[in-house]
């Protein structure tokens, strides 16, 4: 398996300079522009709003006039909880071009709304609701935070099949033709709503897979065609969002994180069209080519849940939940696009760069600014890990999908190994100090709220957006102070009077907690792991920090501050 995915990042964070002298000196930036961004929280609680927007910086001249790429992107907003899909839709961003939407409630639905000009798949996206389809109970409330997959599908070159741009003896890509703006909005027309129209075929397949077997020569005609449109991607996406509470004036601008490789790592296309034409996968080694989503794997494998406190259930019939994949479903975070990996192993080598032991930020919580700190520790790609077993009737069950009580657990020997029936993983306790050098190590000064039934102090991230709020609050279900968390949230506070200083938390999940309800395969000749990754859990994230200023104005104002997650040696 390759290992170059974000290969100049991990050199950085090495300290490996190709043999130069100043090898031991580095710069730690972050790279924000890739292939693939994530990025890590939205909200639409109460009063809140997020914008995002996506930006093409593909911006490359060649004798006065434009020759960059084009960009074919999958937007994909998932839930907190499950990463439950919530909404998706395909952009195609023309060189320079940005993507600016905005979401919220809007008479009991959450909305996205957009004047925006690019081409889209859906054509109008201005007023499209989210789906609360795939979301249990259909209840909208659990699509109110969650994160952002954005993936650039493939390139859209000026020429056909990415040819020299300068010969004038190639024609210029349609497709290409059709995204780029003029007089500020692009053409579209139905070379973007038609994009791959004759190339459906019985089963999901990358457009780079392209055969004549269930095609009639017109269609395979068009569909070939319509491949020299697209080439493999570069890394030229950049992003942000903006969590606004409108009604206290205060925002939390966050920066994508990005997934970037060369052209090794990103070789092929992955372009599935914006349809809702289905199938099912024929086995876990056809899915596993496109997924790690087990949610679409249909394998029927005996196993045994290995129990802490829970009843153990033995000989659960089944892995994967066997859901209809569809082909807005592709590309997601797992897919490779290396030509030479699986999802597994893509997954994996997405994960070993994300893997992080703990985090440090600051914190203020001090009484008299009404100062507030929650940190979000993000997961995107926690939901590739899970493992799907029907629970006979009287045992255990934490999903139900399609009306099936399903156990859901996390994949033997991977840094979710140890998930608990409530979709939490526990972590180390975390570390606080002031900012007088005084610091408290016993565990027996924080407090943990909401805490599992039964249990000593223990220190849990729940969901795919976990928020960390470092202050008691009152009411269980009221929302964390900083940013309004209600659905993944978690109270860590102690009795110590410190009022502002810096923490360390964990993120690294405790091995044999006793809680975990762990399904194992009872066949030797079948590895689902991938490569073993400990016990580091793949994490982005960031932490907003609010101050209230009652001197400013007549009724005061909010400060919200955003800061990065930093990674200790």
């Amino acid at each position: 398996m390759k290992k170059n995915l974000l290969a100049a990042s991990l050199a950085l964070a090495l300290g490996s300079l190709s043999g130069a002298a100043t090898a031991a000196l580095t710069v730690q930036d972050t790279v924000h522009i890739g292939q693939i961004n994530v990025l890590p929280y939205y909200s639409v609680q109460d009063s809140y709003n997020t914008l995002i927007t996506i930006t093409n910086t593909d911006t490359r001249m060649l004798n006065g006039a434009e020759v960059g790429n084009g960009k074919v992107v999958k937007i994909r907003f998932r839930a907190a909880e499950w990463s439950d899909d919530a909404l998706d839709f395909q952009i195609f961003l023309s060189p320079a071009d940005v993507w600016t939407g905005a979401f919220g409630i809007v008479d009991g639905k959450l909305v996205l709304k957009t004047s925006d000009k690019s081409c889209t798949l859906p054509a109008n996206l201005d007023g499209q609701e989210f789906t609360t389809i795939r979301v249990e109970g259909g209840d909208v409330n659990r699509l109110k935070e969650g994160y952002v997959e954005i993936i650039t599908m493939a390139d859209i070159p000026k020429k056909l099949n990415g040819e020299d741009p300068a010969d004038s003896s190639i024609r210029d890509n349609p497709l290409w033709t059709a995204v780029k703006h003029k007089d500020g909005v692009a053409t579209c027309g139905t070379t973007v709503s038609g994009l791959l129209e004759n190339s459906t075929r019985d089963r999901i397949t990358p457009l780079i897979d392209v055969t004549t077997a269930n095609l009639t020569e017109a269609e395979a005609a068009a569909a070939s065609a319509q491949g020299s449109w697209l080439v493999p991607a570069t890394p030229s996406l950049m992003s942000s969002a903006t969590v606004i509470a409108v009604q206290d004036s205060k925002a939390f601008t966050v920066p994508g994180v990005a997934i970037r490789g060369d052209n090794t790592d990103f070789a092929q296309v992955q372009y599935f069209r914006q349809s809702n034409t289905s199938s099912n996968f024929g086995t876990n080694d056809d899915a596993r080519l496109l997924t790690a989503d087990r949610l679409f794997w249909p394998e029927q494998v005996a196993g045994t849940v290995v129990a802490g406190t829970a009843t153990a259930v033995a000989d659960l019939p089944q892995l994967g939940a066997n859901y209809p994949v569809f082909q807005f479903d592709l590309p997601d975070l797992s897919t490779p696009f290396d030509g030479t990996s699986d999802a597994v192993e893509w997954r994996d080598m997405i994960a070993v760069q994300l893997q992080k032991g703990s985090v440090a930020t600051d914190y203020v919580i001090a009484s008299s600014i009404q100062a507030s700190t929650d940190v979000v520790l993000s997961q995107p790609l926690r939901r590739y890990f899970y493992d799907y077993a029907v629970a006979p009737a009287g045992t255990n069950f934490n999903r139900t999908i399609r009306g099936v009580n399903y156990l859901v657990s996390g994949e033997h020997q991977t840094p979710y190994a140890e998930l608990t029936l409530s979709n939490k993983v526990e972590v180390g306790a975390p570390t606080f100090w002031d900012r007088e050098e005084q610091t408290f190590v016993s565990e027996d000064d924080i407090v943990v709220s909401p805490q599992e039934p039964g249990e000593s102090a223990k220190y849990y991230l729940e969901g795919e957006v976990s928020v960390v709020s470092i202050k008691k609050r009152g009411a269980a279900d009221a929302p964390t102070e900083a940013i309004g968390a209600r659905l993944t949230d978690v109270d860590w506070s102690f009795s110590q009077p410190y009022t502002a200083g810096w923490a360390v938390l964990s993120t690294t999940t405790v091995e044999d907690s006793g809680t975990a309800l762990k399904w194992i395969a009872n066949t030797g000749n079948l590895n689902l792991a991938g490569n073993s990754l400990g016990y580091q859990l793949p994490v982005v994230g960031f932490t907003a920090i609010n101050i209230f200023n009652s001197g400013a104005g007549a009724a005061g104002t909010n400060y919200g501050q955003v800061l990065p997650l930093r990674t200790l040696d």
